[in-house]
């Protein structure tokens, strides 16, 4: 849903994934067209290349399109399309199996053993700079906007709920980080709850593109939903995956080896190649008052000797003549053009994670819409990048998705776990064991309760046999808290051996429970007191728990 250029389908294959786009839907043509032309290659279906103008015409009202993003197109505006643009766009519907509008969209129009659904509805009446040009009328569910689609993908989810089918196993939810902010924080959190309700574990995400190797400063929220049918064991499962795989903890995401982006690889500075000159020299301003402001307030990228000064751009918007933009690159001023240029349409689409031959297939393949009015003309493409997801950030959220996926549904209709896995096994195994959950919410319960009663501590101490999760160096006593499901609670109601993938879980759980043995008793051995806390225990009796733990530690002899 919302499919614009494709970020999702481009991720899948950065990964070497072997995918189907079953359905997208797209109701700006710009975009699905754009999609078609770097996904698929473009064809004229026979049917359509025989129908007539009218003919065109009368199959396109079927659908509600869009030609900016934001406004149904008119009859008017379709019937002064060329004949030969028209049956463009009627072919690239086809040949992306394009749903169109999310309006029209029902369940009977999806099809069934759907692995993931994404839905990156429009952000214009959520982020700061729509609110800045007055959309601010968030999601509440009677504003009737844009971003208030996203209960159109409810009533399509309900849809499916009642008529018994198999729920998509998994949703991803990409937007700006302003669902957090107080005002529409409420709105957020219902929607939450409506995916509680149909069965769906979340696990929400602020991640930023420049942790990911791309050098653009651009934070947005992520939700992965994972099918889990109200399954206790399943819920706690993606619960306790998601504590030790956290893509917000700089630790974790050090595991994963994503090399660092570098500016230069994404600016095209070099104007000896005549594209390059001809883009860049088309993306500078004129020199007006207006336009200066634009150089004064905002990033220099690149000064006057042509030295790249930042290491990063700042967010992609969909418009980089403007103020603010993601920053300005000096050109030499001359008939009457300002002394800068902004991000040309190559360049932001490679900001985007795209690669530049996804850029050339579309200038490449340009079709005319109207008189000397193309598809994708500069201004087009730099929107449709902004409106675009990271791709780098998707690889590694489905990286996480397919990790779930293989231990869920190993083996059905797709590969197992190890051939989904797109790390080797050495590095996997290095990253596995690089992991430990920090600051948990048992870890963070106890936390609270020793500083409420004036004990003084240190977190997750490294130059100690496991970096223990608490250390109280005037006790000599250190606190393990432990998660019943990582940890092989053995005759704990929170802990039950997987039924699938067995053989993983059971290697997996019994290193850890061998690695505690052998770190608790190094730290015997070095004359600390070691206190095992249970995650079970806290859930089942938090306040006992807590007492006997803080009268066993004041037990302990200690330093005045």
């Amino acid at each position: 849903m919302f499919s614009g250029i494709g970020s999702q389908a481009k991720a899948f294959s950065r990964l070497g994934v072997d995918y189907e786009v079953l359905k997208t839907c797209e109701w700006d043509f710009h975009s699905f067209m754009a999609y078609e032309r770097i996904h698929r290659t473009p064809q004229m279906q026979p049917e359509v290349e025989a129908m007539t103008k009218a003919e065109l015409l009368t199959e396109l009202q079927k659908y509600t399109l869009s030609t900016n993003g934001k406004t149904p197109v008119t009859f008017g505006t379709l019937r002064s399309i060329t004949e030969n643009g028209l049956r463009w766009i009627l072919s690239s519907i086809y040949n992306t199996n394009n749903c169109v509008s999310v309006t029209d969209l029902h369940s009977k129009d999806l099809p069934d053993n759907i692995d993931l659904m994404t839905y990156s509805f429009p952000c214009q009446d959520l982020s700061n700079v729509g609110a800045f040009h007055g959309y601010n009328k968030g999601i509440d569910r009677d504003a009737e906007n844009r971003s208030g689609l996203l209960w159109e993908v409810e009533r399509v989810l309900w849809e499916m709920s009642e008529e018994k089918r198999d729920m998509p196993r998994f949703l991803l939810l990409e937007n700006v980080t302003a669902l957090l902010s107080k005002r529409h924080r409420g709105n957020f959190e219902e929607w939450k709850s409506i995916l509680n309700t149909l069965g769906y574990t979340n696990k929400v995400y602020c991640l930023n593109a420049l942790d990911f190797g791309l050098p653009q400063n651009r934070y947005r929220l992520m939700m992965l939903s994972v099918y889990t049918g109200h399954d206790s064991e399943k819920e706690r499962f993606v619960e306790e995956y998601f504590r030790e795989h956290d893509l917000e903890n700089g630790l974790y995401r050090a595991t994963l080896n994503i090399p660092v982006g570098n500016l230069e690889d994404y600016l095209r500075l070099d104007y000896s190649n005549e594209a390059y000159r001809r883009e860049a020299e088309e993306c500078q301003p004129c020199d007006t008052p207006s336009r200066r402001k634009i150089w004064e307030h905002n990033a220099k990228l690149v000064d006057e000797t042509g030295r790249i000064i930042a290491g990063h751009v700042g967010t992609l918007t969909t418009k980089q003549d403007r103020d603010p933009n993601s920053g300005n690159i000096y050109m030499h001023p001359h008939d009457g053009l300002g002394n800068y240029r902004y991000l040309t349409p190559r360049e932001c689409i490679m900001l985007m994670g795209f690669d530049e031959s996804d850029y050339e297939k579309l200038i490449n393949n340009n079709p005319e819409l109207k008189k000397d009015h193309c598809a994708f003309p500069r201004d087009r493409i730099i929107r449709m990048a902004g409106n675009s997801i990271a791709v780098n950030v998707l690889v590694e959220v489905f990286r996480q998705m397919m990790d779930i996926h293989g231990v869920f549904y190993p083996g059905r209709g797709r590969k197992s776990r190890a051939s989904f896995d797109v790390h080797d096994k050495e590095t996997r195994s290095y990253n596995m064991s690089q992991i430990k959950a920090k600051h948990t919410k048992p870890e963070e319960t106890v936390a609270k309760y020793l500083f409420a009663s004036k004990l003084r501590f240190r977190r997750n101490v490294k130059d100690l046999p496991g970096s223990p999760d608490i250390v109280l160096p005037k006790y000599k006593t250190v606190i393990l808290v432990n998660g019943c499901f990582w940890h092989g609670h053995e005759g704990c109601k929170y802990f039950k051996w997987p039924k699938t993938n067995r053989e993983f879980w059971e290697k997996k759980i019994n290193t850890n429970q061998e690695r505690d043995r052998r770190k608790t008793k190094e730290l015997e051995e070095l004359g600390w007191h070691v206190i095992t806390i249970w995650e079970c225990d806290l859930k089942n009796d938090s306040e006992n728990t807590l007492l006997n733990l803080l009268n066993e530690i004041k037990s302990q002899p200690h330093k005045n």
